[in-house]
């Protein structure tokens, strides 16, 4: 079972690599320390949608901008074909206001 997703724009880096995302986050990846999280590319990166699982081994302030962090992921491994967001909603019986 996944703990978080984490939106993926750009990996970088060997093993581990090494995703940025904006320090808002914090509060639902960093309970993911050490845990499996889910990979997910939003409509304009290919392939669109949930695309892997990885492990998050790391994390740590984007020394250059204070509003973004890095988050180390290791054990990628990519799922045989991309899922959108609505199939992954539907056959995890969740659901998202749409108000």
């Amino acid at each position: 079972m996944t703990s978080a997703i984490v939106t993926v724009r750009a990996l970088f880096g060997s093993s581990p690599k090494y995703i940025r995302v904006a320090r808002a986050r914090d509060m639902t990846v960093l309970p993911a320390f050490q845990r499996e999280i889910l990979l997910y590319h939003p409509r304009d990166v290919e392939p669109r949608g949930f695309y892997a699982v990885g492990r998050l081994t790391d994390f740590c302030p984007d020394p250059e901008h204070p509003k973004f962090m890095y988050l180390a992921v290791s054990n990628i491994r990519t799922l045989p074909r991309p899922i959108s967001a609505r199939r992954y909603l539907k056959a995890t019986g969740q659901t998202v206001d749409q108000s």
